[in-house]
């Protein structure tokens, strides 16, 4: 498989560690590893060496990986503060394709440009108000995997419960993912932290409601 693609100018900096360069010339593809091969052993990198990065040291006593300074350092799994995706009992709705209004917070989706028509806004602004009301303590993968097995069983109704819309369109979980990352106030609890004496209690439920 292919792990990584990296589309870049004419910076060779990545040279001696891809497998394949493919050189574009007017639109057209062109097969130039054996040069770019070349240009690398001619010329010394600047970036780290991949056996560099992976040889350093573990974490000192008392400490964690995130005292590293390891550039792709694993962050492990990642839970989101339920409190922080309420819209607190405000509006929430559409303002055209690129704009949310998601309680007192405005969210600006004009740089995804994969949205296509107002109806995926509504329907991402609904969705990230039911993503904090989850079932229990989920990781945002596992929250975004039971919405979407709702959405299958119940079909899109499911976002604006006690009525019909129908104006909605099933936005892609990559959408709904961009979304939440640009939405102001949003916070998560890293694996191994302190979530439920951090997390802030909505309403008047349980920490097991409340959470994710």
């Amino acid at each position: 498989g292919i792990s990584s693609i990296l589309v870049i100018g004419g910076a060779g900096d990545y040279f001696d560690v891809c497998d394949a360069v493919v050189m574009m010339d007017c639109y057209a593809p062109h097969d130039r590893t054996e040069d770019a091969k070349a240009i690398a052993e001619q010329y010394a990198s600047s970036m780290p060496s991949v056996g560099a990065t992976a040889a350093m040291p573990p974490p000192p006593p008392g400490g964690s990986a995130s005292s590293l300074s390891a550039p792709f350092r694993d962050l492990g799994a990642r839970w989101p503060v339920s409190s922080s995706l309420s819209a607190e009992g405000g509006k929430v709705a559409a303002r055209g394709l690129g704009k949310v209004q998601y309680g007192e917070r405005d969210l600006d989706l004009t740089g995804v440009e994969q949205l296509i028509e107002e109806s995926q806004t509504r329907a991402i602004a609904d969705a990230i108000a039911l993503l904090s009301r989850p079932p229990g303590r989920m990781t945002l993968g596992q929250a975004l995997d039971w919405l979407e097995a709702e959405i299958d069983e119940k079909g899109l109704d499911v976002l604006s419960p006690g009525m019909n819309n129908g104006f909605f369109s099933r936005p892609r979980r990559q959408e709904l993912l961009a979304a939440v990352s640009r939405l102001r106030g949003a916070r998560f609890e890293a694996q191994g932290g302190d979530a439920e004496a951090k997390r802030p209690k909505v309403g008047g439920g349980s920490a097991a409601q409340d959470g994710w």
